[in-house]
């Protein structure tokens, strides 16, 4: 994975890219895991400028397909081949205990306080399998709710972007628009203030 420029060299224009593969989503690449047969691969790429992301792209070459969106442009998807770019759009749930929700696997919650926070989220929601990038999958309308715990700013910026593009929200766990924390919360909008104060009891910052 990378992040070039590197970012305390270079305030105004920052290029976030990442490769890995969709069953792990923030795990880092290895050259095994990239050869090993029907490996399901994806590459992040986004653009930042004057702290703003706007452009995020997410190709999925096993599947031939590419997602993508610009600031203020709206947020696509299309099939290799495909003549017409299909937009994205996030569904239009607002009920939390109706939501469809992704949490990450238990090797990806990194202590005790976000654990609690996993569990209270899978009690309060409809957890669902992961069948795609979490992100993508909200962007998509699949999911309304989808967190990460562990990732960097190279895993967070473009699904961000799209997922924002495709009339969704993006924050850390605390609801700042970071991508450094380290953490994300990615939803429909209509229900991210309730996920939010869910995750206001254990102080996830």
């Amino acid at each position: 994975m990378e992040v070039w420029p590197p970012r305390p060299t270079s305030p105004w224009r920052t290029n976030f890219a990442d490769a890995l593969p969709l069953n792990g989503l923030t795990m880092p690449c290895s050259a095994k895991s990239a050869a090993e047969p029907g490996a399901d691969w994806g590459t992040l790429i986004a653009l930042e400028i004057d702290g703003q992301v706007v452009i995020g792209v997410c190709d999925q070459p096993a599947h031939k397909r590419r997602y993508w969106a610009t600031r203020a442009g709206g947020a696509f998807w299309a099939d290799d081949g495909s003549s017409a770019p299909r937009p994205m759009r996030t569904s239009t749930h607002a009920t939390l205990s109706l939501a469809r929700s992704y949490r990450p696997p238990p090797k990806w919650v990194p202590d005790e306080a976000t654990r609690s926070f996993a569990t209270a989220l899978a009690r309060a929601t409809k957890p669902e399998p992961h069948v795609n990038h979490p992100a993508l999958q909200v962007a998509f309308g699949g999911y309304e709710i989808a967190v990460f715990f562990i990732g960097g700013p190279w895993d967070i910026a473009a699904p961000a972007l799209i997922v924002e593009e495709a009339g969704g929200r993006f924050t850390d766990l605390a609801g700042h628009s970071r991508l450094t924390s380290g953490h994300a919360v990615f939803s429909n909008g209509l229900i991210h203030d309730d996920v939010l104060a869910l995750a206001s009891a254990w102080s996830l910052e």
